[in-house]
């Protein structure tokens, strides 16, 4: 039986935090949530117990990803140590990775078939990328030669795009994690050195489920604004779309 979750990762922004899982429980009033503050964030436990929230408040500040680098190999792996926990904890068949700028608009759909689904990133800006590629979301060979090597599996849609919002099976991440995480440890590092983007979560988790040798799907009701859009139309985005991330009209000083 299909069942979903939340994972939630937060720093600050109690506004927007409130208004995203307000969302979600609009929708989803009984999935079990689970959020993940950074060490020197804002103490989120009012929130979470509002919402029926499981709240974990890391000791470790990993913080916000440098613009060019992302994270480094220490951030990512606590990164999915922090998952880990939230999966195990959630026990669902699927979970959403969530931010603050994450809205829910309708009840979540999702096969039970799926590894992960997310974004398309061939296009840009809602135009498909000349021949079908773009060049910046592309695993180039070189890390698909890796991938191949340590899965057996060629990656099926090598365009990442695992950014907030995606969902994923929850089993194949309990059961991969310490193979992913020595993973880390042999090939991150000499490869994002060549390629920055690896540092970037939408990257990264994708990365995950390539190394597992599980495919990637695009979700046809998860909508990325891109460029950010204060105006957007929330009732219009509704019609088609069961999540929207990069809303941040929530965010202080907005």
């Amino acid at each position: 039986m299909k069942t979903l979750g939340i994972y939630h990762w937060n720093y600050n922004n109690k506004a927007a935090l409130d208004a995203s899982i307000s969302s979600f429980r609009k929708y989803h009033p009984h999935a079990p949530y689970f959020l993940a503050c950074d060490g020197g964030g804002q103490d989120q436990y009012d929130v979470c117990k509002k919402h029926n929230v499981e709240y974990y408040h890391s000791q470790m500040n990993i913080g916000y990803p440098s613009q060019h680098w992302g994270h480094n190999r220490s951030n990512v792996k606590e990164f999915f140590r922090r998952m880990f926990l939230a999966a195990i904890t959630l026990n669902t068949s699927h979970f959403v990775v969530s931010e603050d700028d994450v809205i829910c608009l309708n009840e979540i759909q999702f096969n039970e078939n799926w590894e992960i689904a997310a974004y398309d990133t061939r296009y840009i800006n809602g135009v498909l990328a000349q021949n079908g590629h773009n060049d910046f979301s592309y695993f180039t060979d070189d890390v698909q030669s890796v991938i191949i090597e340590v899965s057996g599996v060629k990656p099926n849609h090598p365009y990442y795009g695992a950014g907030a919002g995606v969902i994923i099976k929850t089993s194949t991440f309990i059961e991969n994690f310490y193979k992913v995480m020595l993973f880390l440890d042999k090939y991150f590092d000499e490869l994002h050195a060549k390629h920055p983007q690896m540092g970037w979560n939408d990257y990264f988790i994708q990365l995950f489920y390539f190394v597992a040798g599980k495919p990637y799907t695009v979700n046809p009701r998860l909508y990325n604004i891109f460029p950010e859009n204060p105006n957007a139309d929330l009732n219009e985005l509704k019609k088609n779309y069961d999540m929207i991330h990069n809303f941040k009209n929530y965010y202080e000083g907005r």
